[in-house]
């Protein structure tokens, strides 16, 4: 597993890393440099750091002519300015984190203090953490006008995620902390939404066998463990892993590797005392719980595949395939109902306020894309597809000998769910076109 990521980043930061790409100011203000780093030499942020670049020694030369006497240290890599970071941390917690938990933030905010702070020691966990949590804020605008200039953070985004992925070899098995699991978390979640997404086929897999290892998808192990405050977060560690598992799953049309037979947890809540993943409508009116939802429409997703796209699915009758069809169609429909009125598909970017609005739409778009592919309207090789092909060459072929007000009123043999699914399309892309161009670039 690590050779194939190591072998898929090697191709994904060679096609995206450019030269003039990395003259982004690095270092930090006089007096918060890097822990370890006295300022000289050093490696320069913005640049991907292989394991040459991470051993890269500052030579430090003692009294005497010997050789012996040299003394080789380590430096520390480099963060940008602590005025930079805030604003952009800042804008990651109140945005992302506040739906996505993947970091607490005082632990996070103590964290990022002692590296500023000068602290005697420095990790590379803590350093490819803090490049994710920068990757991940530098895509939410700051201004209106970076709103709407296309890819405005582009350059900044890649060169933190080429930070945090130099780090993946060591973080793939580091089981003493949760930074390990939530660097390649928000690296799945990077990649997700980049040209490249095969990167994030690889990630998910070794943070589904990092949480194995950690023992978080059990109950007793995390009340065992851990205080009440301490397994909330990895169990909602666990719930994050689990739902880009099946969304990947589904997606890419791979198996994926947690079963649910094999979970002890409950789900998220709907109404969080600490009010994690609550989104509400612009006058405060309705609410949901962004997290819970996502979760639910994840064990969907994940049934999809199992039924419908799995090995051993495609030798069920046709009889029981349909079967299966419709009740996954009542699952989903199920869920869309459990969301308010006001945030559905065809009103939601009317009440939502415009940060709020972005998740959401993040959510129809992946409800939909599971209706389809429920449907199968999706596949070329569909027999609703032949139909069609089949029905149009006749049409055409009788039209020359027949009357044309023979097919005044007829319908071609098309899936019964056909008007469905393309009544959410169409809503779908009207959602799109009302969202303010930020929104759509971003995410």
């Amino acid at each position: 597993m690590e050779a194939q990521v190591q072998q898929v980043f090697s191709t994904t930061v060679t096609s995206n890393t450019h030269p003039e790409e990395h003259s982004v100011t690095n270092g930090a203000p006089e007096g918060l440099l890097s822990s370890g780093n006295d300022g000289q030499g050093g490696v320069g942020y913005g640049k991907s750091l292989n394991s040459e670049m991470w051993v890269q020694m500052e030579e430090q030369t003692s009294p005497g002519p010997e050789p012996s006497n040299r003394i080789l240290r380590p430096t520390a890599p480099k963060l940008p300015p602590i005025e930079t970071v805030i604003p952009v941390v800042d804008r990651y917690f109140s945005h992302f984190n506040s739906v996505i938990p993947l970091f607490q933030q005082p632990a996070f905010m103590r964290m990022l203090n002692e590296w500023y702070s000068g602290a005697p020691r420095w990790s590379k966990a803590v350093w490819a953490a803090v490049n994710i949590v920068l990757a991940l804020g530098s895509r939410i605008p700051a201004t209106i006008a970076q709103e709407l200039e296309a890819g405005a953070g582009d350059l900044a985004v890649r060169n933190y995620m080429n930070n945090a992925q130099s780090a993946v070899g060591e973080l793939m098995t580091r089981d003493q902390d949760l930074l390990g699991l939530q660097v390649l978390l928000g690296l799945v979640f990077l990649y997700q939404e980049s040209k490249d997404p095969r990167p994030a086929t690889l990630l998910i897999g070794a943070a589904v066998r990092l949480i194995h290892r950690l023992r978080f998808q059990s109950r007793d192990e995390i009340e065992a463990l851990y205080t009440a405050h301490e397994g909330l977060h990895r169990s909602r560690l666990f719930w994050i892993t689990y739902m880009l598992d099946k969304e990947i799953s589904l997606k890419h049309q791979t198996p994926s590797l947690q079963l649910d037979a094999d979970i002890d947890l409950d789900l998220p809540p709907n109404d969080p005392v600490d009010g994690v993943g609550d989104l509400y409508t612009a006058d405060g009116r309705n609410r949901v719980n962004y997290f819970r939802l996502r979760v639910q429409l994840a064990h969907i997703q994940g049934r999809t595949f199992d039924l419908l796209y799995s090995t051993r699915s495609t030798k069920v009758s046709l009889q029981e395939r349909q079967a299966r069809v419709v009740q996954l169609s009542r699952q989903l429909e199920k869920w869309r109902l459990g969301i308010p009125a006001d945030m559905q598909l065809g009103s939601v970017v009317e009440n939502m306020g415009c940060m709020a609005v972005i998740p959401m739409a993040l959510l129809h778009c992946s409800y939909l894309s599971c209706l389809v592919l429920v449907h199968g309207i999706w596949s070329q090789n569909a027999s609703w597809i032949n139909r069609v092909s089949s029905y149009s060459r006749s049409a055409i072929r009788d039209s020359q000998v027949e009357s044309r007000r023979c097919y005044m009123g007829a319908h071609g043999p098309l899936p019964t769910a056909w008007a469905k699914c393309l009544g959410e399309s169409r809503q779908c892309l009207v959602m799109i076109r009302k969202m303010r161009q930020g929104d759509v670039v971003i995410w």
